[in-house]
């Protein structure tokens, strides 16, 4: 149905790449602040404290004095620890986030860009990738590799290998939707070549999409090393918050109730979690038509009632306030619902909306050319003429027209 209000009406820039960018809200805001901090926790602060090696007698010391944390077992500083463990975690998290985000974008988009036969090849490899159970063949792989051998690199590429399937199915639909369009096609036909089109008219399209998938890659990242790092088959030369809660649970720290050496790890893992999932929860609502879609029904009802109503001002024409149109019967249906809008001297108005939404019926009704059993049911239209100031349209009939000469009235009379 035709809903126009006045503030929709005022000419707009254009949103460009703003359209890509996450609208501010408390859950981005707490997202990103949980983010920074623990990022900041990893960079800086292997800086700032000291050896996480250093072994003292003050084993399982709870936290204060020159601890803030504590101390493990062994007299190590849980503090210490931490930070060191975070940077490696958040490593890990990194290289497994844009290693997936390569491959599904690799499988996903430039084989349904091809398409034939390498779109087939690249989907039922993905499809194979898929249904291969996750968590049982990061283990088999990752006990398959020497412990010497088990870096941070090679623990974020078994995890990239086994992660990366499910994006790419969700990149090949949508890349088959993009690549139809209108602007694509012209490209093609244009002579651009592949990778031109693919890097130009299709990626920035997939950009909030692939941005959310890079964010679910790190978060499963970090989870499921933290996991394979608990069983002991993480990065043996790498320190990482699973490494800290694998020697906490060696060295039996529940049962001893030294909770300050496996709590801090495990709660910055719950907390990176959370503020990659707000975060998330942000960018989906770009990439998602049904909460984009909602994001703007809930400003256009809530701009009404928050925005003043215009004024005609001197240069006004034509002014509509709340005009509803009804087409009788049965079951009675509401084509226009309460439009306001001024028309100015030398402007041209435009309505746009798809088929059926009631522009038509707006217009007649504006000109008094609508017939039964479409019926004004609502609101004014005023004409603002300048001799005889202020006429209601709809009250104008043709009589009165006449004495005008016609000058007034907005439609032509077919009675002689």
């Amino acid at each position: 149905m035709t809903n126009l209000s006045p503030d929709l009406l005022e000419p707009r820039p254009s949103a460009g790449w703003r359209n890509l960018v996450p609208r501010w809200s408390p859950k981005l805001a707490v997202g990103s602040a949980l983010i920074v901090t623990i990022t900041v926790l990893g960079l800086v602060g292997p800086l700032l404290v000291g050896d996480p090696d250093r072994i003292d007698n003050i084993g399982l010391t709870p936290p204060g004095g020159g601890h803030l944390l504590g101390t493990t077992q062994t007299g190590q500083d849980v503090l210490a620890q931490l930070a060191y463990a975070t940077r490696g975690s958040l490593y890990i998290g990194l290289l497994v986030g844009v290693m997936a985000t390569f491959l599904s974008a690799l499988f996903g988009i430039v084989g349904a860009y091809v398409g034939g036969v390498v779109d087939e090849a690249f989907s039922l490899f993905s499809n194979v990738m898929l249904v291969i159970p996750g968590l049982p063949l990061v283990i088999v792989i990752s006990a398959f590799v020497p412990p010497e051998q088990r870096g941070a690199w090679t623990i974020a590429l078994v995890l990239a290998i086994t992660g990366w399937a499910g994006s790419a199915r969700v990149l090949r639909a949508q890349t088959l939707s993009v690549r139809g369009r209108d602007y694509v096609l012209a490209a093609r036909v244009a002579g651009e070549k592949p990778w031109r089109v693919i890097g130009v008219e299709i990626l920035p399209n997939l950009l909030p999409l692939l941005a959310s998938q890079f964010v679910f890659a790190v978060i499963a990242a970090i989870l499921s090393e933290a996991g394979l790092s608990f069983l002991g088959l993480g990065a043996s030369s790498s320190s990482t918050l699973g490494t800290m809660l694998y020697y906490a649970q060696n060295g039996f720290a529940l049962q001893r109730g030294a909770w300050w050496w496996f709590v801090p790890p495990g709660l910055v893992i719950a907390l990176f979690g959370c503020g990659l999932a707000l975060v998330n929860f942000s960018i989906d609502e770009i990439i998602n038509p049904k909460l984009r879609d909602l994001r703007r029904r809930v400003g256009a009802v809530a701009r009404p009632a928050t925005a003043p109503a215009l004024s005609p001002g001197h240069d006004a024409v034509l002014t509509l306030r709340d005009l509803s149109v009804t087409y009788q019967g049965e079951r009675p249906v509401r084509a226009v619902r309460d439009v306001s809008l001024t028309l100015r001297r030398g402007e041209i108005l435009g309505l746009a909306g798809e088929s059926g939404c009631g522009k038509t019926t707006l217009a007649y009704a504006v000109n008094r050319l609508h017939w039964p059993p479409a019926e004004v049911t609502a609101g004014s239209v005023t004409f603002h003429d300048r001799v005889d100031g202020d006429l209601d349209v709809l009250a104008l009939t043709p009589s009165s027209c006449a004495r005008s000469g016609g000058r007034s009235c907005p439609w032509s009379s077919r009675e002689p």
